[in-house]
């Protein structure tokens, strides 16, 4: 990673679920640094960036990844995308730092830039832009993780698990359901059909 500050390779290890090539998977990953090497001195700690820890994960071991279950009853497959919500004026800057930690540019779609990330994504999302994305959502400092999106295999079950369960749904301009933050315990939780 050209550029960017940070530590060491970590490494942690589980137990991998029954029916795993192994007993035990073993987890590497590093976290990102700020950029300032004075950082610790300020808002910005030692071994964060703006938005708090941010990290990379090492491939994981496809042989313990298949044996995990993917049945819950919502639904849900795969996690689609996380957004990051920053004030207007820091939206260049992240962008910034986002395309050099990922080595990739973003695509922009409406006000929101996306970073493809090989099957999910990250989306930037100016404050100004977060009411018409995210009816009713506001961040609670900035800059913030708002949401993440799930695929469902089924998003009218999911919707009717929610409902059954008293969980409030909300709707996105687009047509995708979602969890407010409040509900979700700390960030609003999207379903995509996929």
């Amino acid at each position: 990673m050209a550029g960017v500050r940070h530590g060491g390779v970590n490494t942690v290890r589980r137990a991998a679920p029954s029916g795993a090539d192994s007993p035990v998977e073993t987890i590497r990953y590093l976290e990102i640094d700020a950029q300032d090497p004075k950082a610790g001195t300020g808002t910005v700690s030692a071994g964060t960036v703006p938005e708090g820890r941010v990290g990379i994960v090492a491939d994981l071991d496809p042989g313990i990844q298949s044996a995990r279950h993917l049945d819950h009853p919502n639904g849900a497959a795969g996690l689609a995308e996380a957004t990051l919500c920053v004030a207007d004026e820091d939206l260049a800057a992240t962008h910034h730092r986002y395309a050099t930690y990922l080595d990739r540019h973003a695509r922009q779609e409406g006000r929101a830039l996306i970073f493809d990330l090989d099957g999910a994504a990250l989306k930037l999302i100016p404050e100004s832009a977060l009411p018409t994305a995210l009816p009713g959502e506001e961040p609670p400092a900035l800059p913030a993780l708002v949401a993440y999106t799930v695929t469902v295999r089924d998003l009218s079950l999911a919707r009717d698990l929610l409902h059954r369960n008293g969980i409030p749904v909300r709707e996105t301009p687009t047509g995708e359901l979602f969890v407010p933050a409040e509900a979700a315990l700390g960030t609003a939780v999207v379903f995509r059909a996929g």
